[in-house]
C-alpha cells in the first residue's frame, strides 16, 4: 500500500529463507547487516499477523502474484533473505512481503479502491515528493529517500526501520489487481530501486473493453461525462452491460467479477456470447431484464479474439443509509485464468453514475 500504511506499521512480509533460481552468477551487491535485516523484519512482519512461508514454490501454487518480482542484482530470486505471508484479511485476501539480503523490501497486497488505478496514481504523482511514471506498461509512482526525516520530528506510531533509518525510497506499481511496492532505506537508493522495478514482467492485459449499455427503472438518461442518474429508490434494480474481447492470444476462463459495495450492490452477473457490430450499426443489447441474482462463482470460457457481453445487475441500497450515499465503485475486477498460465485480475472501468442524495430520510 502507499507510504501512509507503512508509517503505521501495517505491512506484510514473507520469509522463505530460500533463494531459488539458477544460471549466470549474480554480480556482487552490498549486503545489509544482520542487524538491519532484523530491523526490517520487525518493522514489516508482525508475528501476530504473519507466518513464514515454507517456500516460494509452494506459495506460488496458491498465489501466483508472488512470482511477480524483480530479477535484478539488487533484488533477485537468488538473493532473497526471507518471505512471509499474512493471516487472511476479512476479505479473504493475504498480504505478502519479500526481504532481500540487500535490504530491499517488497510488499504485495490486493488493490481495492473506489477509483481507477491509473487515475489515482497519476493524481498522487502530481504531489511532492512523488513522481508518476509508466513502468513496463503499468502505472507507478516513486519518491526519494529522506534519511534525515527520523530527526525531523514525526508524529504517531513509527516503525522501527523508519525511526532508525528515516524515510525510505519507494517504487509503487499496480498490476493484475495487486499493489506492489519496493522499499529501501538509506541515502541515494531511488535509482537502484527503479532499476530493479524495471525488471518486473510487462503488465498483463487479457481484455479489450468496448460498448456499454444500461437499463432499468432506477436509471435516468445518459448525460455525457455526468453519466446516468440513479434514482435513490431502495430495492430498485438495474443492469449495466459491457463488451470484453479476449486479446491474450490464449483461451481465457472468467471465474468471477467483484466490486466494492456502496450505495448500490452487485447482485447478479450474466455472461453471454457477443458479436461486435459492423460500422455504425447498433450492437445487441447486453443489459436485459430480468435484473436478478445469479451464482457468484463463474466458469465462462472465451477463445482468442472472441467477445463476451458482461451484464452486471445492481440493487439500490436504502437511500437513508448515510455511509452508503454517493459511494460507487467506478471499476469492477474481472478474475480470470489463462490456459497454461496462472490467474489474473483486470480492472474494467464502468459507466459513470450520478447518485443524488435521497430525500425524506
Amino acid at each position: 500500500m502507499w507510504r501512509g500504511i507503512a508509517a503505521f506499521g501495517v505491512v506484510v512480509v514473507i520469509s522463505t529463507g530460500c533463494g531459488g533460481g539458477s544460471g549466470a552468477a549474480t554480480p556482487a551487491v552490498p549486503a545489509a547487516s544482520a542487524a538491519k535485516l532484523g530491523v526490517l523484519l520487525n518493522s514489516f512482519a508482525n508475528p501476530r499477523s504473519f507466518h513464514r512461508a515454507a517456500s516460494l514454490a509452494g506459495l506460488s501454487v496458491h498465489r501466483p502474484v508472488a512470482l511477480v518480482r524483480p530479477d535484478a542484482p539488487l533484488a533477485s530470486d537468488r538473493s532473497i533473505d526471507s518471505v512471509w505471508i499474512s493471516d487472511a484479511h476479512p476479505s479473504g485476501a493475504h498480504s505478502i512481503v519479500l526481504i532481500w539480503k540487500s535490504g530491499v523490501v517488497e510488499t504485495i497486497e490486493r488493490w481495492r479502491c473506489n477509483c481507477q488505478a491509473e487515475t489515482s496514481l497519476r493524481e498522487m504523482g502530481h504531489e511532492k515528493p512523488f513522481r508518476f511514471l509508466m513502468l513496463r506498461g503499468a502505472p507507478a509512482v516513486t519518491d526519494q529517500s529522506f534519511p534525515g526525516q527520523a530527526a525531523a520530528g514525526l508524529f504517531g506510531p513509527i516503525p522501527e526501520a523508519e525511526e532508525k533509518y528515516g524515510r525510505p525510497a519507494t517504487v509503487e506499481t499496480l498490476r493484475d489487481g495487486y499493489n506492489i511496492t519496493l522499499w529501501q532505506y538509506g541515502a541515494h537508493t531511488q535509482a537502484g530501486l527503479l532499476a530493479a522495478a524495471r525488471t518486473l514482467p510487462v503488465a498483463h492485459a487479457g481484455f479489450q473493453v468496448r460498448g456499454y449499455d444500461a437499463g432499468g427503472a432506477a436509471l435516468g438518461d445518459w448525460n455525457g461525462p455526468h453519466g446516468i442518474d440513479v434514482a435513490p429508490q431502495g430495492g430498485a434494480r438495474f443492469g449495466i452491460g459491457v463488451a470484453l474481447k479476449n486479446i491474450a492470444g490464449r483461451r481465457l476462463t472468467i471465474t468471477g467479477v467483484h466490486t466494492i459495495p456502496g450505495f448500490i450492490r452487485l447482485v447478479g452477473i450474466h455472461l453471454r456470447r457477443y458479436t461486435l457490430p459492423i460500422g455504425d450499426a447498433a450492437g445487441p443489447m447486453i443489459a436485459r431484464v430480468p435484473y436478478d441474482a445469479t451464482p457468484r462463482r463463474l466458469d465462462y470460457r472465451l477463445g482468442p479474439k472472441r467477445w463476451v457481453g458482461v451484464q452486471l445487475d445492481f440493487e439500490v441500497r436504502n437511500p437513508c443509509i448515510r455511509w452508503a450515499q454517493l459511494v460507487y465503485d467506478r471499476t469492477v475486477e474481472v478474475d480470470y485464468t489463462e490456459d497454461g498460465r496462472g490467474g489474473y485480475i483486470q480492472e474494467v472501468p464502468m459507466v459513470p453514475l450520478h447518485i443524488p442524495r435521497g430525500g425524506g430520510c
